[in-house]
């Protein structure tokens, strides 16, 4: 008969339990009962401060009967193509859910994939750097590189390619040629690579010391490396991308844009105001300023957010971008604008849109977290408005939720590990079939 053997597994907090079984099990079993006295998810296991390895033998790690293990919760991000989501731990594992064609089936040749240290995703396809920084691909097509990748820091995806930034700060890219896959005309320029940034058609680095950027892709998307004054933009802080079209936040906080003029590639009309800016978002064809002072400038196709409503709002903490509506987060409440049915119409659920302390979005959709762990939905229904039970926005996270949404639905991580999703079940609006996954992550 196997020996059980007693264990004390602890939190930081110095919440504790016990775990009793059989000295024949392995660490991720272990993890997965405490897991569940502990009302804790994603965990990792320490012993006298050494990470335990998950498939290890207890027995095999020497007598641990009646020791304490220490548990830290790992850190826990969610992105998404526009069908499916992946969540991963840093320098952990991952799992995914959503269309199985397009990102939502993680390939058996990569199960299980470990070490994870970053999941981009372009329309269909995930991007990870795994390891020591190698690339993998997996989603609709696969979209695969030519040969493999490593020693990478960063990677980057359009609508249908990828750009990966090395440690030496060369990139790398792949993909389809029009969307950006195709970097050979500017490769002498792409050197000492510190960002990267997409449209759905095109890239833009900015590189070397003194932070120019080059861009390549579809001409009518962005993908041509933009002067200012015959010269090449430098100073850059900060990139923003719509659907076509790019906007650079450079020294002193003004901001210059190219691309195409009917997604926000023009920024004339409010150039004189546009100084001090310091963050910039897009919807698919306009673009909303945040300068220091709290105010905004907006500017692109008027329906899809490029006017500002009246009055304008000010005080604004942050912004947040649907494809067709935008979200001011400020010192009474959030602000919409754009299209109605995209988002841009909030009048339903003002009430209840106060102490916010974050907002994201679909593709026609918002979700807001309130301090009180409220999560707050408008828009269009079918791209996840409905919002999730209210029972479980109350009952869980206490304002402590890890936010993310594909094209019609969103994923909320409570601060205890607890995954909900609701909207679209073909675009990742079921996460039933990876709740067993989650407890073993």
């Amino acid at each position: 008969m196997d020996a059980i053997w007693t264990l004390h597994v602890v939190l930081p907090s110095g919440r504790s339990c016990e775990v009793k079984l059989s000295k024949q099990c392995t660490v991720l079993e272990l993890k997965v009962a405490a897991q569940r006295l502990l009302n804790q998810n994603l965990l990792k296991l320490l012993y006298a401060g050494t990470l335990l390895d998950a498939s290890a033998q207890l027995s095999s790690l020497g007598s641990l009967h009646g020791e304490t293990l220490n548990a830290v919760v790992q850190v826990v991000q969610i992105t998404a193509t526009r069908e499916a989501f992946a969540l991963w731990c840093h320098e952990g594992g991952l799992i995914t859910w959503g269309h199985p064609g397009c990102g939502g089936l993680l390939p058996l040749e990569l199960r299980p994939l470990q070490r994870v240290r970053r999941v981009v995703a372009s329309f269909h396809t995930f991007a990870a750097i795994v390891g020591e920084g190698e690339v993998v691909t997996w989603g609709y097509g696969r979209c695969a590189p030519p040969e493999p990748i490593l020693d990478c820091v960063e990677v980057c995806a359009s609508g249908a390619a990828f750009a990966a930034q090395r440690r030496t700060g060369e990139v790398v890219t792949w993909g389809e040629a029009d969307f950006g896959g195709d970097s050979s005309q500017v490769e002498t320029e792409l050197r000492e690579v510190v960002r990267l940034q997409a449209s759905e058609g095109a890239f833009a680095a900015v590189c070397g010391a003194e932070r120019r950027v080059v861009a390549w892709g579809h001409p009518d998307f962005g993908g041509v490396t933009p002067l200012e004054a015959m010269q090449p933009v430098k100073e850059v802080t900060c990139l923003c991308a719509s659907e076509a079209a790019f906007a650079a936040v450079c020294g002193r906080g003004r901001v210059v844009t190219w691309g195409h003029p009917h997604f926000g590639g023009d920024s004339g009309a409010v150039a004189a105001q546009l100084t001090s800016v310091r963050h910039v978002v897009a919807t698919c064809a306009a673009f909303c300023a945040l300068r220091h002072d709290g105010s905004l400038v907006a500017w692109g196709v008027s329906t899809c957010g490029g006017t500002l409503p009246s009055p304008a709002p000010t005080g604004v903490a942050s912004l947040a971008a649907s494809n067709a509506a935008f979200a001011a987060v400020t010192e009474r409440g959030v602000v919409t604008w754009g299209i109605s049915g995209g988002g841009g119409d909030s009048s339903r659920v003002q009430p209840e849109l106060y102490d916010v302390l974050h907002v994201v979005a679909s593709a026609r959709a918002f979700c807001a977290l309130r301090r009180d762990g409220a999560i707050i939905t408008w828009g269009d229904p079918n791209y996840g408005a409905a919002g999730p039970s209210s029972a479980a926005a109350v009952d869980r996270g206490h304002g402590r939720w890890t936010l993310a949404a594909s094209e019609r639905a969103f994923a909320a991580l409570s601060a205890e590990g607890q995954l909900i999703t609701w909207g679209d079940p073909d675009f990742g609006g079921d996460c039933s079939g990876v709740q067993e996954e989650l407890l073993k992550l």
